[in-house]
C-alpha cells in the first residue's frame, strides 16, 4: 500500500492506543444501533400482544429500561467517538506539515 493513505495510516498507528479506543467506541455505537431495533420490536410486541406466551419473559418496564440504558449508552460512545477521534486528528495533522516534503 503506498500513497497518501498509507501514510495516514502510519501517522495514526504512531499513536495506537488512541486509534484503538476511537475504533472501540465507534464499534460500541455500532453495536448499540444494531440492538435498538430489535429492543424495540420487543416492546412493541409486549405492548400489543394479548397472548401470555408470545409476549416472552422480560416485561415492558425491563425493555424500556433497557432502551433508555441503550440510549445512554449510545451517547457516551459517540462522545467518546468525536473526542478521541479529534484528539487523534490533532496529534496526527500537526507534524504533518513540518514533516512534507519539499516538491
Amino acid at each position: 500500500m503506498s500513497g497518501w493513505v498509507a501514510r495516514l495510516a502510519g501517522c495514526c498507528w504512531e499513536h495506537r492506543r488512541l486509534a484503538v479506543v476511537t475504533v472501540a467506541v465507534t464499534l460500541g455505537a455500532v453495536a448499540v444501533d444494531l440492538v435498538t431495533p430489535l429492543l424495540a420490536k420487543a416492546a412493541l410486541d409486549h405492548a400489543v400482544s394479548t397472548d401470555a406466551a408470545a409476549v416472552g419473559r422480560y416485561g415492558l418496564p425491563v425493555l424500556i429500561g433497557l432502551l433508555l440504558i441503550a440510549a445512554a449508552v449510545r451517547y457516551a460512545c459517540q462522545f467518546g467517538r468525536r473526542l478521541f477521534a479529534g484528539r487523534l486528528s490533532l496529534v496526527v495533522q500537526s507534524p504533518t506539515p513540518t514533516a512534507a516534503p519539499t516538491t
